[in-house]
């Protein structure tokens, strides 16, 4: 189908309307404001109409038809003003005719008085556009079809759609993706755009929330920010209306390796071409059609990858780095407006592939906040554990939970690659002081903290042992609670952090020095320290827990050690044991 085809029958619907709101009547019928092409189209609608020719007859000004497409007696050159008095033969009820602009002005009075049938009548017949476009029930179920009709009124109400032949171009677009190529609405609308001229998946409609795609605000808003910041570029100006065929240059210069042959060769013409904004040439024809996802940093300028939402930041990482993991549905979800609590398509993507993700850490960190509600940090593993368990408990339905289980376990903590960077005292803390913890939950509760046991010696391996980093990721566990793993499967995240300077960081290697292994019995020792008085900065200042630049340690250092082995006085074994 073509534009005037669907504009014809859309008018037909129109005219068939009119016809069963007037049984007994007689209707002057007037087409205003269309194209003599439109017009014809019309006309020889309504004549292949046995309906509408049985009760209606056509008559068409030369105007429309200067050459003599339509039969001769569908022609006729009589006023507005006749065919709004004229006595119509007794087997006709209508007579539908067109009339110019300058006979319009000329016969205002007579036009008040006939049926109109208009461009902005005929644009807001949304169902019959839909229909005649082929974009019945049987493609869009009865929520689609009225997030369909946000859109369309979006596009006439905010003039994206300038002329009734472009909105009809949009609406067969539409149906041609949805019905030949199977996209979901929000992708066919976006695909469509061309024939807006607008750059194709320039309006990332797909990002309007599922609940407020019903709402034509939602749409205008994107149309608008398509007229106010894309349009301009076409004409290669700025939304001020300077030039920026340098800028523009300089960012194909930069991209054109991601391009095409073909792309980079539409590109070349388009920044080549003569541009003016009356005039719409193929270079711009040529460059709409391209995927705007693709050529927008010719424009944009190279965006910050951090910028993007989280689903096209983790397709671009997956193009980068693992270009064969990613199949279409994924593609689609990752594509979709996230909602504000992950659906259990998207955990599922994050627990299938976070081995993956893992390797660009900040987008592992965005994943983690998604996924688990942005968990909070704690300085008390047991505080943080509890509080957890108890948002778990108010987030999931007691019908919900088939078992009362609850894991807790550190991500990727079977990965070695995972504890070399973490902060080897304030690990050796954490595995020493926690080593047993599953004895005292009892049989309902498991952990499994993977390779953190492998701190737990009385030296940690040198690969394990090298960092020292005061970084919050280095000094920071990451703990998945997950309630009722086989039945509800709620989850949630909580982090453990420790200051790196905190005198709970030699504990270990002061446990390792009390067990004494190479004694006959395990120290009972005592400790001589004292408050170091001033800071490095020279003010006065207190013990502080969480530095241990505030003592003076037993080495008469400042490393926070507690235990002096090799010091009798720090011994008191044998006095006890005498």
């Amino acid at each position: 189908m073509i534009r005037n085809e669907l504009i014809a029958a859309v008018a037909l619907d129109l005219i068939k309307a009119n016809l069963d709101d007037e049984p007994d009547g007689t209707l002057r019928i007037c087409m205003l404001g269309l194209d003599p092409a439109v017009v014809r189209s019309v006309a020889q609608s309504a004549l292949k109409d046995s309906a509408v020719s049985s009760d209606a007859l056509v008559k068409i000004g030369s105007i429309f038809d200067p050459d003599e497409q339509l039969p001769d007696q569908a022609r006729s050159d009589e006023s507005i003003t006749h065919w709004r008095h004229c006595r119509l033969p007794s087997d006709k009820r209508a007579v539908l005719f067109a009339t110019s602009q300058e006979e319009l002005q000329r016969n205002d009075k007579s036009v008040e008085k006939i049926t109109k049938i208009e461009t902005d009548t005929l644009r807001t017949r949304y169902e019959s556009w839909m229909n005649r476009a082929g974009l019945t029930e049987n493609h869009l179920d009865s929520t689609k079809r009225t997030h369909l009709i946000a859109a369309l009124r979006a596009a006439n109400e905010t003039h994206a759609a300038r002329t009734i032949g472009s909105f009809s171009d949009f609406v067969i677009a539409i149906s041609e993706a949805i019905i030949a190529k199977g996209l979901p609405l929000q992708k066919a609308v976006d695909s469509a755009l061309p024939a807006l001229k607008l750059p194709s998946y320039s309006g990332y409609f797909d990002r309007i929330a599922e609940k407020n795609r019903s709402s034509t605000a939602e749409w205008s808003k994107i149309f608008r920010r398509l007229h106010q910041q894309v349009r301009p570029l076409l004409v290669r100006e700025n939304e001020r209306g300077d030039p920026i065929d340098e800028h523009l240059v300089e960012n194909f210069a930069a991209v054109r390796v991601r391009l095409t042959d073909a792309e980079t060769q539409i590109v070349e013409n388009f920044l080549s071409d003569d541009l003016s904004a009356d005039r719409w040439t193929s270079s711009q024809n040529d460059l709409v059609q391209l995927d705007w996802r693709t050529i927008s940093e010719i424009f944009e300028g190279l965006r910050r990858t951090d910028r993007l939402p989280l689903g096209e930041r983790t397709i671009k990482f997956f193009d980068d780095e693992f270009d064969d993991q990613l199949d279409n549905d994924q593609r689609t979800l990752l594509s979709s407006t996230f909602p504000k609590e992950a659906s259990d398509d998207l955990s599922s993507f994050f627990d299938s592939h976070q081995e993956h993700i893992a390797r660009d850490k900040k987008l592992y960190s965005a994943w983690e906040k998604f996924i688990y509600n942005n968990p909070q940090p704690y300085d008390d593993f047991f505080v943080g554990l509890i509080a957890t368990l108890h948002r778990l408990r108010d987030r999931t339905d007691d019908d919900e939970i088939t078992n009362n289980q609850l894991v807790v376990r550190i991500p990727r903590g079977r990965e070695k690659s995972f504890w070399r960077g973490k902060n080897a005292k304030v690990m050796r803390y954490f595995a020493f002081r926690f080593r047993g913890i599953e004895k005292l939950f009892g049989p309902h509760v498991s952990f499994d903290f993977g390779r953190l046991y492998d701190f737990y010696f009385p030296e940690a391996e040198k690969e394990l042992a090298r960092s020292t980093s005061g970084a919050r990721d280095a000094r920071s566990l990451k703990f998945e609670v997950e309630l009722d793993p086989k039945g509800a499967k709620s989850k949630l995240l909580f982090v453990w952090e420790m200051p790196p300077d905190a005198l709970a960081s030699s504990m270990a290697d002061d446990l390792v020095r009390i067990a004494n292994a190479n004694g006959d019995q395990a120290l009972l020792s005592t400790a001589d320290i004292a408050r170091q008085s001033t800071s490095a900065k020279g003010r006065i200042q207190r013990i502080d827990l969480n530095d241990v630049n505030t003592v003076r340690d037993v080495g008469n250092g400042n490393n926070g050690t507690m235990v002096a082995p090799n010091k009798e006085s720090g011994d008191r074994g044998a006095a006890f044991l005498a």
